[in-house]
């Protein structure tokens, strides 16, 4: 606990690494419940069974393996800003966007698209919590990274399961997209300053 509380003063004390912290949190905790969501989805909108679950799930993970390839391929060029906020609203909009898509050739395309931006979303995020920090502190705030990773993840399983149970299927993605993407503009507007060089070129940065 105390490595970990740590971890979480150098976090909270340098605005970049704070941005991507709290962007982890949003993301991980609401747009990572693809497990929950798929099965309830597949089985009330798209009227598929165990097969279409698994093709979904599976169009997840073709995503995720496109997106490793093309991130061994761009790590020479060290971390993108651009790409990172690029993938980070992709996955919201494109989750967000579920509330319309009723056909399962485009529930698979859509998947496949959600699994590549998650997956670019957590390089990113791991690159950004390993760069430039102190090698006695690497422990500790890689702690912080694992718990807003994966700890977090369950509440969102736990609201989204809420929302469906209440709601119906079609409205797994779409909760958790849009209220990740009210909470992570939010984010941006406290953050300003720091987005702003972000998204500057890199000659200027």
């Amino acid at each position: 606990m105390q490595d970990i509380l740590e971890g979480l003063h150098y976090v909270t004390s340098h605005a970049e690494i704070k941005l991507v912290a709290e962007m982890m949190v949003i993301i991980s905790t609401l747009n990572f419940n693809n497990n929950v969501i798929i099965p309830i989805y597949a089985k009330e909108v798209l009227h598929e069974g165990a097969q279409g679950y698994a093709n979904l799930l599976s169009a997840t993970g073709i995503g995720s393996l496109v997106a490793a390839f093309l991130m061994s391929y761009l790590a020479r060029y060290g971390l993108n800003r651009k790409l990172y906020l690029a993938v980070s609203l992709g996955t919201m909009i494109l989750q967000s966007l579920m509330l319309f898509i009723h056909s399962f050739g485009l529930a698979v395309a859509v998947m496949v698209m959600v699994g590549f931006c998650n997956m670019i979303f957590l390089n990113q995020s791991n690159a950004s919590f390993q760069v430039g920090i102190p090698n006695k502190l690497r422990g500790r705030i890689m702690s912080v990274y694992v718990l807003l990773n994966q700890g977090t993840t369950p509440i969102g399983s736990l609201y989204v399961g809420i929302t469906m149970d209440l709601a119906s299927g079609l409205w797994g993605f779409p909760s958790c997209g849009l209220l990740a993407l009210v909470l992570v503009l939010a984010v941006f507007t406290v953050h300003r300053k720091t987005l702003m060089l972000w998204l500057l070129p890199k000659e200027q940065m």
